[in-house]
């Protein structure tokens, strides 16, 4: 892939571009760092339901989806029915969280060759460009860099008990949607305290 295939300056072989974010803020600044760094949008929608209904096979090489879209499908479940549609459609993930497990999402349900960026580490338009390019080279099936989906070095399990203690859930509600004592939960809410080295 040639620079100027990327250069966001509106010549015909510029990428094109689909954006789907369910904060407007986010959406126009994705938006604006892919007209002046990337390429064309094709389309910016805040839902999945949307993005969906607006999309065609051939109108973008590439979606930009938040993982987190609200209510309903996730980023990833909008990539699966993207990528039924289109299999070679480049897919980059941008999220404010590290591990998607904490926000309820499967790793492994991600499209292959899928590039995973947390919002924190976009600092400039030169970012999401390079990420864009690597996702088009492994949909190309080129071979490339790898930016796995990242993963913390917490089990399932752990995510799932930070996730229940996020949303307020307290010891014996989480026991019993765990099917397991309180005190095993509290045993299990120590170790992940000193795993994670907080303040007790």
């Amino acid at each position: 892939m040639t620079r100027h295939e990327l250069d966001g300056d509106g010549r015909e072989g510029a990428v094109k571009v689909l954006v789907v974010d369910d904060d407007a803020f986010a959406r126009a600044s994705v938006v604006t760092l892919v007209e002046r760094h990337v390429g064309q949008v094709a389309a910016a929608s805040g839902t999945a339901a949307d993005a969906l209904a607006r999309f065609r096979p051939g109108v973008a090489q590439v979606a930009i989806l938040d993982l987190d879209l609200g209510i309903g499908p996730t980023g990833v479940d909008l990539a699966v029915q993207l990528r039924k549609r289109q299999p070679d459609l480049a897919i980059v993930f941008l999220s404010v969280v590290p591990d998607p497990r904490l926000i309820g999402v499967d790793p492994s349900l991600v499209p292959a060759g899928s590039v995973y960026f947390v919002k924190s580490d976009l600092v400039s338009g030169s970012d999401l460009r390079e990420a864009v390019a690597l996702a088009l080279l492994r949909v190309a099936g080129a071979r490339s860099p790898q930016r796995q989906v990242p993963r913390s070095a917490l089990t399932d399990s752990q995510v799932e008990l930070l996730r229940l203690l996020a949303d307020g859930y307290s010891n014996k509600e989480i026991a019993r949607r765990r099917v397991v004592s309180e005190a095993a939960v509290e045993r299990s809410i120590t170790r992940l305290v000193h795993r994670l080295d907080l303040p007790s």
